[in-house]
């Protein structure tokens, strides 16, 4: 539901979403802390480009690599969230992104979304976990192989954390 309000919004209030296209070309005469700042202004509009990275969609991903390379700490944990969302829907184009801006490891260190959630709990966190542990299994890549390895072994440090957050 909290994705399907955050594309109508926009749209309802007159205002143009974002699209990749049109935050490339701000990123292409301006500085990637400017733009970050300028759609983080906007909450709406950042609640967009979170929900569309969320989606695991190759171009937003590329998006959100460069938008990571100009964020603060606290936005960058919110795009963390987002590439954990994606991670399950294309592990394969998540780890492949993963570079210069965000680490594989940046990628497999959240619960994603479920992390916002009031009643987020144990069994809530190890699912979501597993979750993206099978998806990053998925990835048959030879070239990602060590963005693989270092995605699961960040997902198994969280696995192993995961019971002192809940205590």
């Amino acid at each position: 539901m909290r994705v399907c309000a955050l594309f109508l919004v926009p749209l309802l209030a007159g205002a143009q979403p974002p699209t990749p296209e049109s935050i490339e070309t701000r990123l292409s005469t301006e500085r990637a802390d400017r733009v970050v700042a300028e759609l983080w202004r906007e909450k709406t509009t950042w609640h967009v480009v979170e929900a569309r990275v969320a989606t695991g969609s190759l171009r937003w991903l590329k998006i959100a690599a460069r938008l990571y390379a100009g964020c603060d700490a606290g936005i960058c944990a919110m795009l963390k969230i987002d590439l954990g969302d994606a991670l399950v829907k294309n592990p394969t184009d998540v780890l492949a992104v993963a570079g210069d801006s965000f680490s594989a490891r940046d990628a497999c260190s959240t619960y994603g979304s479920v992390q916002d959630s009031v009643d987020l709990d144990l069994k809530k966190a190890l699912a979501a976990i597993a979750l993206r542990e099978e998806a990053v299994r998925s990835v048959r890549r030879p070239d990602l192989e060590a963005k693989k390895q270092e995605c699961l072994n960040e997902l198994h440090t969280l696995r192993e954390l995961a019971p002192g957050a809940f205590r």
